[in-house]
């Protein structure tokens, strides 16, 4: 039986069900793949051991020697510990009680000998009775859990006939380093999702909603929440199959779950390689506040600094230009005869045309001048007329408005921040699933081809449904006549396409 069917665990636990009828709750206790057999003594066990191991080999169920135990008088099992004296609950239910360690602080302070064993008998009254309880089915379940910045933890309880809440198992888990990176909101969410899987044998199929305690106020809404990361959607997809109700309490009242998560030992300590990625608090800042804000300040407001800076951008853009004009023809000999009344040579022996500087396309000058009237940080990212109006108030060159327009389309600032213009796109929709072979064909053509005798392009004509594609030889000057006579030569006379009318 393949892994994550929805109806396996029920179907499984059927089949065994059939295997040990007569056995069950006889000599034998079964649940999923965990087998318990029990016998009053050593030779009767001995029996019921060999029945059941040749159930199991009948039906080609086979169990797997190293997760096997035989002959043992206390065993551990479902959670819970079996013995001959007692039923207790498993030690991985209190591991996070257990192994609290002795209360630490940054500040010297006391801890004797008395403290310790007052300590130790807290840790113990806090995992052994009367604290804990058996898990009861069919009563309400309540779960409350708790993050930190360096961990997760959660309480498992139920309310008792007397309608006391009792607490059941414990549990504590120290995030990974990925994990730490987490929100605020991700982390109460993976501390809800944690403590449903381990204690999911406890929390499905529950006769009441599994009542989940959080102190995360938005957590409420994250079953009604539209839009999750790409976690998020597989932790809701996974607490979809629980029937859970999410509840807000505020933490100064849920201090049980509060204080696993403050344990001294799971904050990264010095020398770990995790520290100061987890620490940021531990980094000296290299500016103060004050020192920081007086360098942003001198930043801003230092006007002349970022004149200079400009003044010297246009002085050496000029100069190139100048340079550039030596190099062209028609240029030397405007510079030279001054007739024409369009033409003039300014003091600085630049060309103006219509009294705006004549920009030769040479060493992308003109590239250059559209940079610093659109890209320059005072510049502002304008759109197409207004980058133009900025541009002709001092230069010119042939074809301006389509250098500025492809330029400006190009500019991905300026695409980011700029206002729309059309309606809302269309949602898209798939096209309709074809009944038969070439009832809907594209086409395109292969263009730029090198030359074989008379064929310069190829016509691909591919059929939606199978795939199947024809390509035929033309040439890159076809017409619109042409390319249906080759439709009609190559499609149509083979019967492949039906041609319709209908849109």
């Amino acid at each position: 039986m393949p892994f994550g069917l929805t109806n396996a665990p029920a179907a499984f636990q059927c089949f065994v069900n059939s295997i040990f009828g007569d056995l069950l709750d006889v000599c034998v206790v079964v649940y999923l793949d965990n087998i318990l057999v029990y016998s009053d003594d050593i030779k009767n066990h001995k029996k019921h051991v060999r029945e059941v191991l040749c159930r199991l080999w009948e039906h080609s169920l086979y169990a797997k020697p190293e997760k096997c135990e035989f002959h043992s008088e206390s065993v551990e099992y479902l959670g819970f510990f079996l013995s001959p004296d007692s039923l207790t609950m498993s030690e991985d239910k209190v591991k996070a009680i257990r192994d609290w360690p002795e209360p630490r602080k940054n500040a010297p302070w006391d801890f004797s000998k008395v403290c310790q064993t007052s300590f130790n008998r807290l840790k113990e009254a806090f995992s052994t009775a009367p604290i804990l309880t058996h898990f009861q089915p069919g009563v309400p379940i309540m779960v409350k859990t708790d993050a930190s910045d360096y961990t997760v933890a959660g309480i498992l309880s139920i309310t008792c006939p007397d309608g006391e809440i009792c607490p059941v198992a414990f549990y504590s888990w120290t995030l990974t380093t990925p994990e730490l990176n987490y929100n605020t909101h991700d982390k109460e969410l993976l501390a809800i999702h944690e403590a449903f899987q381990t204690w999911r044998h406890y929390l499905e199929g529950p006769a009441f909603p599994v009542d989940v305690v959080t102190d995360h106020k938005n957590l409420e809404y994250f079953s009604t929440s539209k839009v999750l990361t790409r976690w998020q959607a597989r932790w809701s997809e996974y607490l979809s199959q629980f029937n859970m109700i999410i509840h807000f309490c505020p933490g100064k009242l849920g201090a049980k779950p509060d204080s696993l998560t403050r344990r001294w030992d799971i904050y990264p300590k010095e020398g770990d390689k995790d520290f100061t990625q987890a620490n940021p608090q531990n980094l000296r800042p290299v500016f103060t506040s004050e020192q920081l804000s007086n360098s942003l300040r001198a930043t801003y407001l230092e006007t002349p600094v970022l004149r200079a800076s400009m003044i010297m951008d246009v002085e050496q853009l000029h100069a190139d230009i100048k340079s550039a004009l030596q190099s062209d023809t028609i240029s030397k000999l405007h510079l030279s005869d001054c007739s024409n009344p369009r033409w003039q040579v300014d003091d600085d022996r630049l060309l103006r045309l219509d009294d705006r500087i004549y920009v030769l396309d040479i060493n992308d000058l003109c590239l250059r001048v559209l940079q610093y009237k659109h890209d320059h940080p005072l510049a502002g990212h304008f759109g197409q007329n207004h980058t133009l109006k900025l541009i002709r108030r001092e230069c010119t060159w042939p074809s301006i408005r389509t250098f500025i327009k492809d330029y400006v389309k190009s500019c991905t600032a300026y695409a980011r921040a700029k206002t729309p213009r059309h309606r809302p796109y269309g949602m898209l929709k798939q096209l309709p699933v074809l009944e038969r072979p070439w009832n809907s064909i594209s086409m395109d053509f292969i263009e730029q081809l090198p030359n074989s005798g008379t064929h310069t392009a190829i016509l691909v004509v591919v059929d939606r449904l199978s795939k199947q594609a024809i390509f035929i030889p033309t040439d890159d000057t076809i017409t619109s006549p042409q390319l249906a006579q080759l439709f009609l030569l190559h499609i149509e006379a083979w019967s492949l396409c039906h041609i319709s009318s209908n849109p």
